[in-house]
């Protein structure tokens, strides 16, 4: 089994492929922009695509690191 993991912050967006035994398969960053929350949602999509593309194996599992709460309904941020 295999799990992908996200982690969004202020100066990058970061995912990777790891197995059940923590070992990194794939991953890859992007420089992150607040003002393209569209934008970055899309490159987050195409990033966790391309991860298990590079790992020879298919999203079972997202994990989300976030600087803030979310709203997981809306796909915002809570205030």
């Amino acid at each position: 089994m295999t799990t992908q993991a996200v982690d969004t912050g202020g100066t990058k967006i970061a995912v990777g492929m790891v197995n059940e035994d923590g070992r990194v398969l794939s991953r890859g960053e992007f420089p992150s922009d607040a003002d393209r929350y569209a934008s970055g949602l899309d490159l987050i999509a195409s990033m966790l695509r391309q991860t298990a593309r590079n790992a020879g194996t298919e999203i079972s599992g997202i994990g989300i690191g976030s600087t803030e709460p979310l709203n997981l309904f809306s796909g915002g941020w809570r205030s």
